[in-house]
């Protein structure tokens, strides 16, 4: 099965290496880009100047190197011809698409410059599909620590989901919160949850919290989460003390 273009230009100009060429030229020296074997560049130099230019020169090189690394990463040349970039402690890159014949293929690039071309046979798509389903819900409620927000967060996913917005991301917390406001809105205004709901939808986080804020909305936020925090207030804690003796 033939690959499709890597997002990383292959075989073209890296910006990463011409930066080493520029930096040694300057110097005066001839300068040839090599593989090491484990799929890094390094630099080899041929040059007539004296040993403490090219001493000067070397410690340039390696300090905009590291300098670059810690802002774009390593980039690694791949055994298909193409380039990535691997940033921190990342050593796999995944990079699935879906043909126009509806096949599906994975290209796992690793950071030793291995690169592995997986195709999903045509009988385990279904089962890779529900491993899907499974794994985009359970990133969405990540970070969410109230249930009633977790619940908001997967009707939400659903609806974007049957829309056909896969690709839409809840930013970080975004939903933090929203329950106890929906509920608190709902308890003041007597609107039900799907309006409510629907009200929500277009709101930010900003917004979000300024309602919560609201000197009118404030009393309904402050009387739900007393509730939530009440949950236990029935239990005999003294009791249950009582049993370590």
């Amino acid at each position: 099965m033939k690959w499709w273009e890597s997002p990383t230009p292959s075989g073209g100009s890296n910006p990463f290496h011409a930066k080493q060429k520029n930096l040694l030229r300057s110097s005066g020296q001839s300068v040839n880009l090599i593989n090491n074997g484990t799929g890094h560049t390094e630099v080899a130099k041929q040059t007539d100047l004296g040993s403490a230019v090219i001493e000067q020169t070397t410690n340039k090189l390696i300090k905009r190197s590291s300098k670059m690394s810690e802002q774009t990463g390593t980039v690694v040349e791949m055994e298909d011809g193409g380039s990535e970039v691997f940033g921190g402690k990342k050593k796999m890159l995944k990079d699935t698409r879906i043909a126009e014949d509806g096949s599906i293929a994975t290209k796992l690039s690793f950071s030793n410059g291995r690169v592995i071309s997986f195709a999903i046979p045509a009988e385990m798509i279904l089962r890779f599909a529900a491993h899907g389903v499974d794994q985009k819900f359970g990133d969405e409620i990540a970070g969410l620590g109230d249930i009633d927000d977790c619940v908001l967060a997967i009707e939400e996913l659903a609806d974007r989901i049957a829309k056909g917005e896969w690709s839409m991301k809840r930013k970080s917390s975004g939903l933090g919160g929203t329950s106890v406001l929906a509920k608190a809105l709902m308890e003041m205004t007597g609107k039900d949850a799907q309006q409510v709901k629907e009200f929500l939808a277009g709101k930010n986080q900003a917004e979000k919290l300024a309602l919560r804020n609201n000197p009118k909305v404030q009393p309904f936020v402050v009387k739900i989460e007393a509730a939530k925090t009440n949950k236990g207030a029935g239990i005999d804690t003294e009791a249950l003390l009582g049993e370590l003796g």
